[in-house]
């Protein structure tokens, strides 16, 4: 495909192809065939957040038994009542719909023998609600959104496409600036409609399940364009990714492996999670984290093992999982599986109201990258997929109400750009970054490791001032990457109580 066939014409960008993106794409093709729509992926279609996700996606259905009021109960105890209670019920209550729509778009969710769909309990939920597709549920989602929006005419989907910056013009359109680093191409395109969809920041951490594109690229250019931006410390750890010395991204082990009834053992072969809550290895994903972190200091150990020898079928149940240790060769039989804390998922983000929309008129933002309010202080297993498809609806039904004005020149502007290779030094950069942040401002904080963090950090951003006349996407994303550390260093000294997935020791001991 040529640079000039593919980049057309659009009424709304989306910046983002995970569930979040894809869905809000598709919602208004099936409701407008004439609006034009194109779907920006940073890298390939596959790599998005969603299609790590292993566990599933909520589903409330009171024909099962299950209801309303008690998923919204759950989603508070989580967020430690500090969620958008509106936000909370509204998610739940259309929580049935997106489930539908998933189905209708070519999702296939496990089923039964007898038909049933097969939902499961995952930590934190009082009712089986969980809907998923083996352990590759976000993978399955992706695949059926991708293919489904391929056969809808007016959704185009552009891959290596980086949205390096833009600006409001005078009819307030958006011009935006994208990098084509597959095809060499900085392009110029001009929309009515932006939808931010990029994902979280999980790449300021040295040890995270989130892709190496996840480098808080919207809600960096957020910051600097002075709309409101809130909650970033608070940054939920899973608390069972793969240990393995020998790479940075950690593997997932699912939630839904303890659901189905795994223990957490320390490295004195101990269980331990009935000391730190009744729920023990069901209890919210703050406090298991926070407890297998304890263990593994009071233990001068770099993690705890999870065993599964009361799952009788794990191949079966879990096969990702089971190749993923067998590739890696990981005897997960003899101790169990060695796992610890890594940062997973930003409660926080871009502040929007129920409709998606942030403080600049005409942007949205929509999934990860957003604050919602739906999490509080502490997301609950499950609910973020069904975050993202159910403000995508939202997103999709507030633009289609927004009149655009009939005289609107579209602009599109295409031009080569050589872009140079990530230099060692900007790999060492990154790898700085993320040192920094590990160490000062992971699980367990103190005030004193925020202000290192922060002093650290801006001697780092000030040795890399000097911005190179033709930047690399790594240069760029060091940029993104210190901007987020940055603010969410400076805003977690602002916090005074600890709640849910934010912990600063200082505050503790008083």
């Amino acid at each position: 495909m040529s640079a000039n066939t593919q980049y057309k014409p659009s009424d709304v960008v989306i910046v983002g192809g995970g569930i979040a993106g894809l869905s809000t794409a598709i919602y208004l093709a099936e409701e407008d065939n004439h609006k034009q729509i194109t779907v920006l992926f940073k890298g390939s279609k596959k790599e998005s957040n969603t299609n790590y996700a292993q566990g599933g996606i909520v589903g409330v259905f009171p024909s099962f038994g299950d209801s309303v009021d008690k998923h919204i109960e759950d989603t508070l105890i989580a967020g430690n009542y500090t969620n958008n209670k509106e936000v909370v019920s509204q998610v739940s209550l259309k929580s049935s719909t997106a489930i539908q729509d998933l189905i209708r778009w070519g999702v296939h969710f496990d089923k039964q023998s007898t038909g049933q769909f097969d939902r499961v309990l995952e930590g934190g939920h009082s009712f089986k609600r969980i809907f998923h597709s083996k352990d590759k549920t976000g993978q399955t989602i992706q695949q059926a959104l991708i293919s489904y929006a391929s056969r809808l005419d007016n959704i185009q989907l552009i891959e290596h496409s980086f949205l390096y910056d833009f600006e409001v013009l005078a009819d307030n359109q958006f011009l935006l600036q994208i990098i084509n680093s597959q095809l060499d191409l900085l392009c110029k395109v001009s929309t009515y409609h932006l939808v931010i969809a990029t994902g979280g920041l999980g790449q300021i951490y040295q040890q995270t399940t989130n892709p190496e594109l996840s480098t808080g690229d919207g809600i960096s250019l957020a910051i600097a364009k002075g709309i409101t931006v809130e909650q970033l410390p608070y940054v939920q750890f899973h608390p069972t990714a793969l240990y393995n010395p020998k790479s940075h991204n950690s593997f997932l082990i699912s939630e839904a492996v303890r659901g189905h009834g795994a223990k957490l053992i320390n490295a004195q072969g101990e269980q331990f999670m009935s000391k730190y809550d009744n729920r023990k290895e069901l209890a919210p994903r703050d406090i298991v984290a926070r407890a297998i972190y304890t263990e593994i200091q009071d233990g001068h150990s770099p993690c705890v093992f999870l065993d599964i020898t009361s799952i009788s079928n794990f191949e079966e149940q879990f096969p990702t999982i089971y190749h993923h240790l067998q590739t890696h060769e990981i005897d997960y039989q003899t101790k169990g599986i060695p796992v610890c804390p890594a940062a997973h998922y930003l409660c926080g983000g871009i502040t929007t109201d129920l409709n998606g929309k942030t403080s600049k008129k005409q942007l949205y933002a929509i999934g990860e990258t957003a604050y919602t309010g739906l999490h509080g202080s502490n997301r609950l297993a499950s609910n973020s997929l069904l975050e993202g498809i159910v403000f995508a609806k939202n997103v999709c039904t507030d633009i289609l109400a927004t009149s655009i004005p009939s005289d609107l020149s579209k602009h599109i502007e295409v031009k080569p750009l050589k872009l140079p290779k990530p230099t060692v030094s900007e790999r060492n950069v990154r790898a700085h970054i993320q040192r920094i942040v590990e160490d000062h401002l992971g699980v367990v904080k103190t005030t004193e490791s925020i202000h290192q963090a922060i002093e650290k950090l801006h001697e780092l951003k000030n040795a890399n001032a000097t911005s190179p006349t033709n930047p690399s996407i790594a240069y760029i994303e060091n940029v993104n990457l210190l901007r987020v550390a940055i603010t969410l260093a400076e805003q977690a000294l602002e916090i005074r109580v600890n709640s849910g997935v934010f912990f600063n020791a200082s505050h503790a001991a008083k």
